[in-house]
Protein backbone atom coordinates (compact mmCIF):
# COMPACT_ATOMS: atom_id res chain seq x y z
CA UNK A 1 0.00 0.00 0.00
CA UNK A 2 1.60 3.76 -1.04
CA UNK A 3 0.94 6.37 1.35
CA UNK A 4 0.95 10.09 0.80
CA UNK A 5 2.74 12.16 2.42
CA UNK A 6 1.30 15.86 2.77
CA UNK A 7 3.36 18.60 2.49
CA UNK A 8 3.78 22.69 3.02
CA UNK A 9 4.38 24.39 -0.13
CA UNK A 10 7.98 24.33 0.79
CA UNK A 11 8.17 20.70 0.97
CA UNK A 12 8.20 20.28 4.93
CA UNK A 13 5.92 17.30 5.77
CA UNK A 14 2.73 19.04 7.60
CA UNK A 15 3.93 17.25 10.65
CA UNK A 16 7.39 17.76 10.90
CA UNK A 17 8.07 19.51 14.52
CA UNK A 18 4.65 18.86 15.98
CA UNK A 19 3.66 17.28 19.03
CA UNK A 20 0.53 15.32 18.50
CA UNK A 21 -0.99 13.30 21.91
CA UNK A 22 -3.17 9.61 19.81
CA UNK A 23 -5.40 8.62 22.21
CA UNK A 24 -5.62 4.35 21.96
CA UNK A 25 -2.16 4.57 21.02
CA UNK A 26 -2.22 1.14 22.41
CA UNK A 27 -4.01 0.21 19.80
CA UNK A 28 -4.10 -0.84 16.15
CA UNK A 29 -5.51 2.29 14.85
CA UNK A 30 -3.67 4.53 17.13
CA UNK A 31 -0.62 2.43 16.76
CA UNK A 32 -0.58 2.86 12.70
CA UNK A 33 -1.51 6.84 13.62
CA UNK A 34 2.01 6.72 15.93
CA UNK A 35 3.77 5.81 13.52
CA UNK A 36 2.80 7.89 10.85
CA UNK A 37 3.55 11.15 12.66
CA UNK A 38 6.80 9.64 13.52
CA UNK A 39 7.44 8.90 10.10
CA UNK A 40 6.85 12.41 8.83
CA UNK A 41 8.98 13.87 11.54
CA UNK A 42 6.30 14.54 13.94
CA UNK A 43 6.52 13.53 17.74
CA UNK A 44 3.29 11.98 18.89
CA UNK A 45 2.52 11.18 22.30
CA UNK A 46 1.19 7.44 22.53
CA UNK A 47 -1.21 7.78 24.97
CA UNK A 48 -3.17 4.76 26.75
CA UNK A 49 -4.89 3.20 29.72
CA UNK A 50 -2.50 -0.14 28.92
CA UNK A 51 0.65 1.36 29.32
CA UNK A 52 2.85 -1.69 28.08
CA UNK A 53 0.98 -1.50 24.66
CA UNK A 54 1.55 2.15 24.17
CA UNK A 55 5.44 1.51 24.92
CA UNK A 56 5.34 -0.96 22.70
CA UNK A 57 4.20 1.14 19.93
CA UNK A 58 6.19 4.21 21.11
CA UNK A 59 8.97 1.54 21.01
CA UNK A 60 8.50 0.59 17.41
CA UNK A 61 7.66 4.11 16.00
CA UNK A 62 11.30 5.59 17.63
CA UNK A 63 13.20 2.61 15.68
CA UNK A 64 11.72 3.64 12.23
CA UNK A 65 12.20 7.39 12.87
CA UNK A 66 13.43 9.93 10.27
CA UNK A 67 13.30 13.09 12.90
CA UNK A 68 10.56 12.19 14.53
CA UNK A 69 10.25 10.76 18.24
CA UNK A 70 7.47 8.94 20.33
CA UNK A 71 7.06 8.48 24.25
CA UNK A 72 4.37 6.71 25.82
CA UNK A 73 2.28 7.78 28.39
CA UNK A 74 -0.68 5.86 30.63
CA UNK A 75 -4.01 8.10 30.16
CA UNK A 76 -8.12 6.92 30.98
CA UNK A 77 -9.97 9.19 28.94
CA UNK A 78 -12.39 8.95 30.99
CA UNK A 79 -10.76 10.30 34.10
CA UNK A 80 -10.19 14.34 32.90
CA UNK A 81 -7.36 14.27 35.97
CA UNK A 82 -5.65 11.94 33.86
CA UNK A 83 -6.26 13.51 30.25
CA UNK A 84 -4.85 17.11 32.24
CA UNK A 85 -1.78 15.03 33.76
CA UNK A 86 -0.63 14.00 30.22
CA UNK A 87 -1.32 17.52 28.80
CA UNK A 88 0.90 19.29 31.34
CA UNK A 89 3.33 16.84 31.06
CA UNK A 90 3.28 16.90 27.42
CA UNK A 91 3.56 20.50 27.48
CA UNK A 92 6.36 20.93 29.95
CA UNK A 93 8.51 18.34 27.98
CA UNK A 94 7.66 20.51 25.22
CA UNK A 95 8.70 23.85 26.67
CA UNK A 96 12.04 21.96 28.20
CA UNK A 97 12.84 20.83 24.85
CA UNK A 98 12.55 24.43 23.06
CA UNK A 99 14.72 25.96 25.77
CA UNK A 100 18.19 25.80 25.39
CA UNK A 101 21.18 26.16 27.85
CA UNK A 102 21.51 29.30 29.09
CA UNK A 103 17.74 30.58 28.57
CA UNK A 104 15.47 30.80 31.96
CA UNK A 105 11.64 30.87 32.66
CA UNK A 106 11.52 33.46 35.94
CA UNK A 107 8.34 33.55 37.59
CA UNK A 108 7.51 36.53 39.53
Amino acid sequence: MSTVTVTTRDGVPLLAGKVIVVTGGGGLLGRAFVHRIVEDGGHAVAADIDLTAATSTATGASTDASGGTAIAMAMDITDPDSVQRVIAEVLIKRIAAILQPGYMILQC
